[in-house]
């Protein structure tokens, strides 16, 4: 090992000496005929964001490494020097030198005034022509087998990206130094090895834009009728994406792509889809934009650097086959985002040519759009429809008894094509000896979706329980399901039971109107009478439970225990009535707001019976 050490001796003490150590100071010079090999390596890494693309503001660390293989050699005024790249602001405090042939470990300074720099200092030069300034640090001498190394950190500019500026990253390190003559005691010889590769961080050749910030919106118009408040099948309705990216200048969404995949029932017009690009102008885009598998459109954007936006406008027709559809529609913005991309420079792809709908997850997408409620043509006679049946829950023989809990089915549908019921709702006025049970009434909307109906949809006062199911197209249907729980009222009573459907004709519906939500239990504000007067009803066959049309008294006898086992009927309602529970609450605020009345009468009562003994007693 070349270099001064302490050479240390150790006697161990025994029967004659005590133990004794000697210290000795050496030098172990280099052989002066062996020549050096030197070399000069450098490596760049990303400290912000470890293994992704560079970006402006973010930290780059260097690594200079200059090292001498030859074993017995000494390469001695080692200095280094690096052209820093004209992007970067070096931070003068990270500079940093370890050299254990000098020894040297720790921080440089700068070197003072116009001074050149010695071993543990550095200098910067003023840029120069491209504006890169070079950074000078001397690193001693370099025994064979050794190494010098010099770390510092940058910091990329702001500027160093953006439209049409692609900061390049690479750089060199150079190495210079000099070699003991052997020919010639006390002389030297240059020793300058080759400067290193060229060094950049990880994916990034160049500075890559700063993330952007997406947004997209979307809007829907109607061009056949501007400003209605519904659509028609034959419409033409005109939809407008803006992509727009609201981040810094110096960011980028790359290769951006606007798709949109169409609801069922709309098609593009031929030659309607353009692109209004990031410069203003607007491009005409091939109708094969749009994908007929998936019912896509999607077209490049190019590179949407910060505060850019592009437009793509396309019309579509719709088609009866969106009535009863869901219309509900998004746009998606597609792109590569710098810092999850490979790096480097965004190619800035031409704008406005369609391409393969992406795969990838969007880089943002629209609220739901959905145009004006769609109608569609008035139904003919007898194609709305609605049925009933009734199931005995509680019993399967057939037969039904006093204490039964029977479900009730009511189907609504509509049979046209191309047509509409609007705000359709589903009543039904049920027959004494009947009562709806309390948490059973549930709807099925025409979209398939289910919900479960408040109690409030059966009023008790009228009997009558309804819902509102929505708008429904033709091919759709909706239900209304209850059960209901026989009582002795059904004993030798007609509980034949009809179901009616009432809405509105697509021709006279009101869009501005109140219109029930779908759903939810519903009651005419001005009552039955005036509500149904200008809407067309229809009403189903009438419906009975299982077994003979009426409920009779032998039946209510073998509920009431006196029939075999085979013919038992429910002995324990599990189902609790809406009626009997509404009736036993207001009887019971009925009866508290009567006792004061009572009470005033019973003393009214007294003092009159009092009165009438002391008028005979005068007499």
């Amino acid at each position: 090992m070349l270099g001064t050490g302490i050479l240390v001796f150790k006697q161990a003490p025994n029967g004659a000496y005590t133990g004794s150590t000697w210290s000795y100071k050496v030098t172990v010079n280099p052989n002066p005929k062996i020549a050096p090999k030197p070399s000069v390596t450098k490596k760049a890494e990303n400290m912000t964001n470890p293994g992704a693309p560079v970006q402006p503001g973010q930290r780059v660390r260097y690594t200079i490494t200059a090292k001498n293989e030859a074993a017995g050699s000494v390469w001695n005024a080692v200095t280094i020097t690096d052209r820093l790249p004209a992007c970067l602001d070096i931070d003068e405090g990270t500079l940093r030198l370890d050299n254990p042939s000098e020894p040297l470990k720790g921080s440089l300074k700068a070197a003072a005034g116009s001074a050149a720099p010695v071993l543990g200092e550095y200098r910067l030069s003023a840029p120069d022509g491209e504006g890169r300034r070079t950074l000078t640090a001397p690193a001693g001498r370099v025994y064979g087998a050794s190494t010098a190394t010099l770390t510092f950190e940058c910091t990329v500019q702001a500027d160093a990206a953006g439209p049409g500026i692609a900061s390049d990253l690479a750089n060199i390190a150079e190495a210079t130094g000099t070699r003991p003559d052997p020919e010639h005691p006390g002389k030297e010889l240059p020793e300058n090895p080759e400067p290193s590769d060229p060094a950049t961080p990880p994916k990034s050749p160049t500075v890559a834009p700063a993330d952007p910030d997406v947004k997209v919106s979307k809007s829907v118009e109607n061009v056949t009728t501007p400003g209605a408040k519904v659509t028609r099948a034959g419409d033409v309705l005109r939809y407008t994406v803006k992509l727009a990216n609201e981040g810094a200048a110096n960011s980028c969404l790359q290769n951006a792509v606007v798709s949109d995949p169409l609801p069922a029932g709309m098609e593009p017009v031929a030659n309607s889809i353009k692109l209004v690009s990031a410069d203003g102008t607007e491009v005409a885009v091939a109708d094969s934009a749009y994908d007929k598998a998936s019912r896509t459109i999607a077209v490049t954007a190019g590179d949407l650097w910060g505060g850019k936006e592009v437009v793509l406008v396309f019309d579509v027709t719709v088609g009866k086959e969106a009535m009863g559809a869901n219309n509900v529609n998004i746009a998606l913005a597609h792109g590569t985002v710098p810092s999850e991309g490979p790096g480097g420079t965004p190619a800035d792809p031409e704008p406005g040519k369609p391409t393969a709908p992406p795969a990838d997850d969007p880089a943002s997408f629209t609220p739901p759009v959905v145009p004006p409620v769609l109608v569609g043509d008035d139904p003919a006679e007898g194609d709305v429809k609605v049925d009933k049946t009734a199931e005995n829950l509680t019993s399967g023989d057939g037969k039904t008894r006093v204490g039964d809990e029977v479900r009730y089915t009511i189907t609504l549908r509509n049979d046209g094509a191309g047509t509409a019921w609007m705000d359709a709702v589903v009543k039904d006025v049920v027959p004494r000896g009947l009562e709806p049970a309390a948490g059973t009434i549930r709807a099925t909307l025409p979209n398939g979706s289910e919900a479960g109906v408040a109690d409030d949809a059966y009023d008790v006062g009228t009997r009558t329980l309804a819902v509102a199911v929505g708008h429904l197209y033709g091919g759709q249907e909706a239900r209304v399901e209850f059960t209901a729980v026989v009582t002795e009222d059904a004993v030798g009573a007609d509980i034949g039971n009809v179901a009616a459907a009432v809405g509105d004709l697509p021709s006279k519906w009101n869009p501005d109107g109140g219109q029930p939500e779908p759903g939810k239990p519903f009651s005419p504000p001005s009552g039955w009478p005036v509500y149904e007067k200008d809407r067309p009803t229809v009403e189903s066959p009438k419906a009975y439970p299982p077994g003979d049309e009426k409920v009779t008294a032998e039946k209510l006898a073998r509920t009431e225990g006196e029939g075999g086992d085979d013919e038992k009927g429910s002995e324990k309602t599990k189902a609790k009535p809406i009626a009997g529970t509404r009736l036993a609450q207001t009887g019971d605020a009925a009866l508290a707001a009567a006792l004061p009345l009572l009470a005033a009468a019973a003393v009214a009562s007294g003092a009159l019976l009092l009165a009438r003994r002391r008028l005979r007693r005068e007499r």
